[in-house]
């Protein structure tokens, strides 16, 4: 099939495939409803020298109640730069469990439970930002691209990897879903700024990751950085 994709590429040019790109996480906002963010952490200069097509928005929330949650946003304009949390949390000595799927405002989203020792966190996340763009006039480039579309697997495309943890709780789950609540709006915002005219904008379902073993990431990276690196 590899070569049949090839040999019509060839005949019709380039195929319009969407394309990771590097969103302006840097301007996500402070204020997500009755949750403040502080500063923006500092990313440790050989964490970017390992993912280097990369920006990371990491800041910690804190409700009117005094309740702190982490937000962090991935972006990356190579996908090796984003990571399966799946994979990232157990190479740091995290157990996972109870992982399902929610919707907020249209979302899907992934909520689970992470635990290192004794420190237990909900941890909800989700994969964006496929930029695709106007299906080709060509017949024969649609085919070309139907057929490239059954090999390359749909996560190469992601342009952005959201996360947030709140230390776990009776209420933990319901209040991570209420500040994802606040976190899509803006996230959604991020993305209509980086589309280009004609593009499409979807999310990554969740199903279709693969298993973490063979999730294409720098495994190293994540590996060799286990008590720095957030995932």
């Amino acid at each position: 099939m590899v070569f049949g994709v090839a040999a019509l590429q060839y005949g019709v040019g380039p195929l319009p495939v969407p394309e990771p790109r590097r969103l302006a996480v840097d301007t996500f906002p402070s204020r997500l409803g009755v949750w403040q963010g502080g500063a923006i952490a500092p990313v440790d200069a050989d964490i970017q020298a390992r993912l280097p097509t990369s920006a990371i928005m990491d800041r910690v929330y804190t409700s009117g109640t005094g309740r702190a949650a982490d937000v962090m946003l991935v972006t990356a304009s190579d996908n090796l730069d984003i990571h399966n949390p799946k994979d990232c949390f157990p190479s740091q000595g995290w157990r996972l469990s109870n992982s399902h799927e929610e919707v907020v405002q249209g979302q899907t989203v992934t909520v689970m439970d992470a635990q290192l020792d004794d420190q237990k966190m909900k941890v909800l996340y989700w994969m964006t930002g496929t930029f695709t763009p106007p299906p080709p006039r060509s017949a024969l480039a649609r085919k070309a691209l139907a057929l490239r579309e059954k090999i390359v697997p749909s996560h190469e495309y992601v342009s952005l990897f959201v996360r947030l943890m709140v230390s776990d709780g009776p209420q933990s789950e319901e209040e991570i879903t209420q500040l994802a609540g606040q976190v899509v709006p803006p996230v959604r915002s991020l993305l209509q700024l980086a589309r280009k005219p004609g593009e499409q904008v979807s999310s990554l379902p969740v199903s279709v990751l693969p298993e973490p073993v063979t999730y294409r990431v720098r495994k190293e990276n994540i590996r060799s950085h286990a008590r720095t690196i957030r995932c």
